[in-house]
């Protein structure tokens, strides 16, 4: 799962810096990073279960169920793969030169 917090911070530094609504919790963060362009609905969503998923796992550990987590490893681990493919495209998109210095989304320093 720590992939899954990686994610989750990747998505609230990017709304932060780019002046996204607040997120209501994890699972928004992602909705919101659709309403700036950057994640597609669908991804959108699916990344949002993945939160909730996190969310189970560390706070009611107790309560999971042993098949939800080995479905999640078997189909469910590549969207983490989606999600960053749509970053990285994003942040091509945002200066394809590479010269913006790291700066995406708020031109050159």
């Amino acid at each position: 799962m720590v992939a899954a917090e990686a994610s989750i911070d990747v998505c609230n530094h990017l709304v932060a810096r780019l002046g996204g609504r607040a997120p209501r919790d994890y699972a928004d963060c992602f909705s919101v990073l659709r309403e700036l362009g950057i994640v597609s609905a669908e991804l959108a969503s699916r990344l949002g279960r993945l939160a909730r998923f996190r969310n189970l796992l560390v706070h009611l550990y107790a309560q999971v169920d042993d098949r939800r987590v080995h479905v999640f490893l078997r189909q469910d681990v590549g969207d983490l793969d989606a999600f960053r493919d749509a970053v990285l495209a994003w942040l091509r998109q945002q200066d394809p030169s590479g010269a913006s210095g790291g700066n995406p989304g708020r031109g050159a320093p």
